[in-house]
């Protein structure tokens, strides 16, 4: 009978359908066109290798034993103008890196080379040239297309500090981008298809969100009195126009700053404060135009502690998710369809730290947490949590040292953790290098 048994569970572990469950269950953006592309695509033998290298890299970060790295340093060239990264992030796949420079620049690096070298994405220019102005779009936001079936996205690019000069405009640039892999070679297209000129003096635009149809940016007004400083402007973009049309609202009456702006897939804005976060809905903005909109729910923050940090929203299992890393809490907020209803917000544990060290944030995503230590190291904290239950949650700390000879941590940003495929990767802001660590399972 036990023999029977083990054969038959042989069997299973050798379907297609069996290892299709276990990549989905591991994988992001399962639910994307790409994604389930490939999966049918894939023989039996193809799925069950993807989905053991899969497990395995998960398990390297999840099991208490150190990690173990190959390190690969892809060096400035000079396409980067000398270094100076602004931002850089890691798409989904673990394949392309997007990079920023302080020129406004924007490029690319295929992280599956050996020696990659960036590849200029598109230049939104250092000017504005309607009237001649400096003005770099070195921030950007990304919106992955999931219904395309290459790997398509859109990058919206902006200036988060204030026009250098009164008066001046400053704009928002949307680039539609995508990227055709063969077996054999690549293509990369690019398409401008959105811009936008605002007269916002003394505002800063610390974040913005973009979807497939709307682009919501978050202002803050310096100077204004507390309920008056942060507001909320909301455009429906379309596909080469210049749009002057937009829905303004205040949106300051509980927390003085908007730190992050997010958009969920069915178009609740999520603002993040310092001690608050509330939930809109973009038909109630639209509706508010000009006035004062009062969030549908908020989550008042703890006043003694401060936010860290928040993962982009999530499906798991039916629900739409987010992580939220306030001082040394990771709370986990499960949103309710269209805003129907308060989020619910589990408290899933502190984050094993030691006291005394000196530190600042690297990134949240939805598996995992990135912070950097002045002493040259950092932790990876990684931590699973059932959302049935949405009770147990099980953190587990790894530190590594960052190699002696890349600059110091104050340098480095996190450019992006893929934990299906193993890698995480920095960029040195000064000197504009990629260091990508590849898991040794």
């Amino acid at each position: 009978m036990a023999r029977q048994t083990c054969k038959t569970l042989y069997q299973v572990t050798k379907s297609q359908y069996f290892w299709r469950r276990v990549l989905c269950s591991l994988e992001t953006l399962t639910d994307g066109r790409r994604f389930q592309q490939r999966l049918q695509a894939c023989t039996p033998s193809e799925l069950e290798f993807w989905g053991m290298k899969t497990l395995q890299n998960y398990q390297s970060w999840a099991l208490d034993a150190p990690l173990g790295f190959k390190r690969r340093v892809f060096r400035n060239t000079s396409t980067l103008n000398a270094g100076y990264i602004d931002q850089a992030e890691l798409l989904p796949g673990g394949r392309w890196l997007v990079a920023s420079d302080l020129w406004g620049k924007y490029h690319l690096f295929d992280l599956s080379s050996l020696s990659p070298i960036a590849q200029e994405l598109f230049d939104p220019g250092e000017h504005d040239q309607a009237d001649k102005t400096r003005d770099r779009l070195t921030s950007f936001t990304i919106w992955v297309d999931k219904t395309s079936k290459d790997l398509g996205f859109r990058l919206a690019a902006w200036k988060a500090s204030p026009p250098d000069t009164p008066g001046h405009v400053t704009r928002t640039y949307i680039c539609e981008i995508n990227i055709s892999e063969d077996k054999d070679t690549v293509s990369v297209s690019t398409k401008p298809i959105y811009v936008t000129r605002s007269y916002v003096d003394a505002c800063q635009r610390p974040s913005i969100a973009i979807s497939g149809q709307y682009v919501v940016e978050a202002w803050n007004f310096k100077g204004q009195p507390a309920k008056e400083r942060s507001k909320l402007c909301v455009r429906k973009y379309a596909f080469g126009a210049e749009s002057t049309e937009n829905t303004v609202v205040t949106t300051g009456w509980l927390s003085a700053d908007t730190e992050r702006v997010l958009i969920t897939a069915d178009d609740q804005v999520v603002t993040v404060g310092v001690y608050c976060i509330s939930i809109y809905t973009i038909p109630q903005l639209c509706k508010a135009n000009k006035h004062r909109a009062v969030p549908l729910h908020y989550h008042q923050l703890s006043l003694t502690s401060f936010l860290v940090d928040v993962s982009l929203p999530f499906f798991d299992r039916g629900h739409e998710w987010m992580v939220v890393w306030h001082g040394l809490e990771i709370l986990l907020f499960r949103f309710s369809p269209h805003g129907s209803a308060p989020p619910h917000v589990i408290k899933m544990g502190d984050i094993p730290f030691s006291y005394g060290d000196e530190w600042f944030s690297g990134q949240v995503t939805q598996d995992a947490a990135i912070v950097l230590y002045h002493d040259g190291t950092a932790k990876i904290i990684t931590y699973s949590w059932d959302v049935e239950m949405a009770k147990q949650c099980v953190f587990r700390g790894k530190r590594l040292c960052i190699p002696a000879e890349c600059e110091p941590p104050t340098r480095l940003a996190s450019a992006g953790l893929d934990m299906a495929n193993g890698l995480l990767a920095f960029c040195d802001i000064i000197e504009g290098n990629c260091m990508i660590l590849d898991t040794v399972a």
